[in-house]
């Protein structure tokens, strides 16, 4: 479990540290300051601490929907990037301020989605193996 949320929580916050640094080449992003490291830092733990949330929900229910999930993780990503940059001053808490955000999720939900998968994935068949391997003993 903490190993899937570091996983989610390094991931997102490195792929947010590089599109905000390529953001900021054409100043569509704030200039990155310890604050704001800070502050995706706080956006990328809440993100992966909800999702593991919603994935412990979803087990306990025995729910299984890619489209769902991807529903859930999609939502739990605007409505958490969104809170946080509203408060933290880097858009407006109104329906501009949730488009303001789009763009970045576009870029870095995909990305960050693709590496938990990943991630998960490997994390899958290394305890898999583990079993295999203590079976066989």
């Amino acid at each position: 479990m903490i190993k899937k949320i570091l996983n989610i929580i390094f991931g997102s916050f490195t792929i947010m540290m590089l599109l905000f640094t390529f953001f900021r080449q054409f100043d569509l992003a704030p200039a990155i300051d310890n604050e704001v490291v800070i502050q995706v830092l706080i956006i990328s733990t809440s993100i992966a601490v909800l999702m593991e949330i919603s994935d412990k929900i979803q087990e306990h229910f025995d729910y299984s929907s890619f489209w769902g999930d991807l529903i859930i993780r999609v939502i739990i990503c605007y409505t958490v990037v969104f809170i946080a940059c509203a408060n933290f001053g880097f858009v407006s808490f109104s329906l501009f301020g949730l488009w303001e955000i789009t763009p970045t999720l576009l870029f870095c939900f995909p990305l960050t989605y693709a590496y938990a998968v990943f991630m998960n994935s490997e994390l899958a068949e290394s305890i898999n193996k583990a079993i295999k391997k203590r079976n066989k003993m």
